[in-house]
């Protein structure tokens, strides 16, 4: 829970170490990693576990307890050095100051819906497929590493490809409408063959579309003002983790369908 603040801190560090002309595709990587790490997280876990249930528990305590001094010794002060202290009561002011000062406003805006969408989607997925297709617990976790997989090489792609070659809110629109075309598919062709292919698809585009939001808040932030407004994101995501699959749940009363109808 409060490691997370690592995902910022190290979003704002390599935003002032790479240029202006390489930061969109290496802010893009972020959601790649995201999801380079829910692959091969549950599958170490599952290896592990079969040693003992704690195994999974005790490797990631000693990799975080080998990564403080590697960070200490390896990781040099940024280029931008604030000379005075981050006060607590201050946090929301500073955060407040992006959005005042600068154009993300609207975009920003636009990625808390989409991520809240994709939550209500993604947080539904496991009592949707037991509801409509009776998927086994075995099934469901195919399902996820097929999303996971398909979410890593949106961002890749984005990361390694699109963003060489397009602006980053060229590439988004495009993204946006085939994720809630895709979404909006589960509803209109209910076949247990055709959902895979809907559910890569969805995950894919949204994986880009979340790569090239990363990317976008990098153009319009200044330097000095991005640590903020990735604190701002990663809360956002936070909260749609919640918000989504308690929509969703009380959605589904109505009609098993409504959760993923809306989120498209």
């Amino acid at each position: 829970g409060m490691a997370a603040a690592n995902t910022t801190v190290s979003q704002a560090g390599v935003a002032d170490r790479v240029s202006e002309s390489r930061r969109s595709r290496a802010m893009a990587l972020f959601p790649a990693l995201s999801g380079l790490g829910w692959i091969l997280g549950p599958f170490f876990s599952s290896l592990l576990a079969q040693i003992d249930y704690s195994a999974p528990f005790w490797i990631v305590a000693i990799l975080f307890a080998l990564l403080v001094p590697l960070c200490w010794w390896q990781v040099k002060r940024t280029v931008i050095a604030r000379k005075d202290k981050l006060q607590i009561l201050r946090l929301f002011r500073e955060i407040a100051s992006v959005f005042r000062k600068t154009k993300v406003g609207l975009p920003f805006a636009i990625e808390a819906v989409t991520l809240i969408g994709w939550l209500m989607f993604q947080g539904f997925l496991a009592t949707y497929h037991i509801e409509r297709y009776a998927f086994t617990t075995l099934i469901e976790g195919d399902a996820y590493a097929v999303a996971a997989i398909a979410w890593f090489l949106g961002g890749l792609s984005a990361s390694g490809w699109l963003l060489h070659r397009h602006k980053a809110r060229t590439v988004l629109l495009p993204a946006l409408f085939v994720a809630g075309l895709s979404v909006l598919c589960f509803i209109v062709f209910p076949h247990r063959a055709l959902i895979w292919a809907f559910l890569s698809l969805a995950a894919y585009a949204q994986g880009l579309a979340t790569a090239c939001f990363v990317a976008l808040f990098s153009e319009l932030v200044p330097t000095q003002m991005l640590g903020r407004i990735f604190v701002a994101w990663n809360g956002s995501l936070a909260l749609a983790m919640v918000i989504g699959p308690i929509l969703s749940g009380a959605l589904s009363g109505l009609w098993l369908d409504l959760p993923y109808l809306l989120a498209a």
